[in-house]
């Protein structure tokens, strides 16, 4: 009798353990207990799933996770996170991010088998050395809520949000804050996307404190450094203002030079143009005149007609008592003694 009844409490303690329930908020890879390895076929969503003897679900959070720096009331991993500003200011910054895990079999897998159970405290997964968060009024936080993995993700974010923080001058956060937020999600994806099987949807700057003093030096040097530069930008686009005015001015009276060459080199080319123009009616015309004169005078080579020139040469000068030895053609004897030169 008690055998059986022991039997019967046996069957249903293990059909009790043979069921797991997913809930709304969480999913879920089957683990078995003897081979210590993962069903990575599929995740589960919510439900109530007979696992079997010796399965257990292994969960993890489905929705976003919050993960938050700063001092005001609710779980935070530690106080404002210490920067410093590309100009050098030191800030404490304050804010809040949240990352959500990726939904294939894989990437949990290998999630748990780095960071250990998420369901465990973290004090209690081992090589961890982390401890539970505290709130700010320095109360426990329920570990339950904190898988082991949220203190490494936190830990990589505090650094790449510092390395992000250095890149910016300390007034962007007052004026570029929105900016500023989205370089520093962008940086934590890269770093948590592939490695760290997560994503980051959103970052909030939710508040940011510097030291008075340091910050209105620091305003005072950024205002002088900027009046600087704009004097010598304003220095430079003077220079080169006049330096395009020279360099106009250059080309015009280039280009007026060029005119001139051009126009004294026309003029020239047309004066010797007309110049051999009129000398060569000349020679014609002069040609001409010779050519008559042969014929009028029966000229009959031009030898005859050099002597003709040569005595009409002599007696346009007045010298009619010169003896000329030379030869005269024919048909001027009676011309050269009328005109009393001796033949």
């Amino acid at each position: 009798m008690w055998i059986v009844l022991g039997v019967i409490v046996g069957i249903i303690v293990l059909l009790v353990m043979s069921f797991s329930v997913v809930r709304p908020t969480e999913m879920a890879v089957k683990f078995h207990f003897t081979s210590l390895t993962f069903n990575t076929e599929k995740i589960y969503s919510e439900g109530r799933f007979f696992t079997g003897v010796g399965y257990k679900m292994v969960k993890f959070p489905r929705t976003r996770q919050i993960i938050r720096f700063g001092d005001n009331i609710g779980p935070a991993y530690e106080g404002p996170l210490s920067v410093r500003s590309s100009d050098g200011l030191k800030m404490n910054i304050e804010l809040a991010f949240m990352y959500e895990l990726h939904r294939e079999p894989e990437d949990l897998v290998r999630l748990y088998r780095d960071y250990g159970d998420p369901t465990l405290p973290p004090a209690s997964v081992e090589g961890t050395g982390d401890q539970a968060f505290e709130y700010s009024t320095g109360s426990r936080v329920d570990s339950l809520l904190m898988p082991s993995y949220s203190f490494v993700y936190a830990r990589i974010f505090a650094s790449v949000i510092r390395n992000v923080a250095a890149k910016y001058p300390a007034l962007d956060y007052f004026s570029n804050r929105p900016d500023i937020a989205e370089a520093m999600r962008f940086a934590m994806n890269e770093t948590l996307f592939y490695r760290f099987y997560a994503s980051v949807p959103s970052v909030e700057l939710l508040n940011i404190q510097h030291a008075q003093d340091d910050f209105s030096a620091a305003i005072e040097s950024t205002q002088i450094a900027n009046q600087d530069i704009q004097q010598a930008e304003n220095e430079q686009a003077i220079a080169r203002v006049q330096a395009q005015q020279e360099y106009d001015v250059a080309v015009k009276n280039s280009e007026v030079l060029v005119i001139t060459a051009n126009q004294t080199r026309i003029q020239t080319l047309y004066s010797a143009e007309r110049d051999a123009e009129i000398v060569s009616v000349q020679m014609k015309r002069a040609i001409e005149a010779l050519n008559a004169t042969m014929l009028s005078l029966e000229m009959q080579s031009n030898d005859e007609l050099l002597q003709y020139l040569y005595v009409t040469h002599i007696q346009s000068t007045g010298a009619n008592k010169v003896i000329a030895s030379l030869a005269h053609p024919s048909g001027l004897e009676a011309s050269l003694q009328s005109t009393g030169v001796s033949t």
